[in-house]
């Protein structure tokens, strides 16, 4: 459940509320599972439209010789990607729920801990959930590293921050924007969020 906020003004009572919050695993599970949440109502809301989008395409296509007969536009993809990128920020917070509840994160006074894996390496999907100390097979890694691209770029920016990163490697990363593909990738997820999600209900 959501830790409900302070009314007061004093600095250190809302200090008090945050370190109380970062360190406790439950606030960065539920962080999780809202992420989870929320990539289920964009994934559904996508496929609604192009639903709708497919159903209009059919008709738009006997009509076409109207002249004002205009052709419907299918959803943004972007959408799709959006709710990719949402489950890669949900793997995330589940490995930073273990690392807390497994103490192997550095408290700062003030701020959020110092992950095992900081800098640039504190978004890498793989890097942390190493250090939360889950174990994946070949496969899941592969899938990891897929997720990852998500969170780094293909969620959110038009093209990553170097052009080497659009080329397949092993598993192309392009092939899960196709809406054939969501419901394996989906199976894929969900197994991945539990495999991490299951040590949080242990002692």
């Amino acid at each position: 459940m959501d830790r409900p906020l302070p009314t007061d003004t004093d600095p250190q009572v809302w200090l008090a509320y945050f370190e109380a919050s970062v360190q406790d695993p439950a606030t960065w599970e539920e962080s999780a599972l809202a992420l989870r949440d929320s990539a289920e109502l964009l994934d559904r809301a996508y496929v609604d439209a192009y639903d709708a989008w497919s159903q209009a395409w059919d008709h738009w296509e006997q009509v076409s010789e109207h002249p004002i007969a205009e052709e419907p536009q299918p959803p943004r993809v972007g959408i799709y990607n959006a709710a990719l990128m949402l489950r890669g920020f949900s793997i995330e917070n589940l490995a930073k729920a273990l690392i807390v509840k497994r103490n192997t994160a550095s408290v700062r006074p003030g701020q959020l801990p110092v992950w095992p894996v900081d800098g640039p390496q504190q978004h890498d999907l793989w890097a942390l959930i190493q250090a939360a100390g889950v174990s994946l097979d070949e496969h899941e890694q592969e899938f990891v590293q897929l997720l990852a691209g998500t969170v780094l770029w293909g969620g959110r920016y038009p093209t990553p921050t170097r052009y080497e990163r659009l080329i397949p490697t092993g598993e192309p990363e392009r092939i899960w924007l196709h809406s054939q593909m969501m419901v394996e990738f989906r199976e894929r997820y969900r197994q991945l969020f539990a495999k991490l999600h299951d040590p949080l209900k242990s002692p």
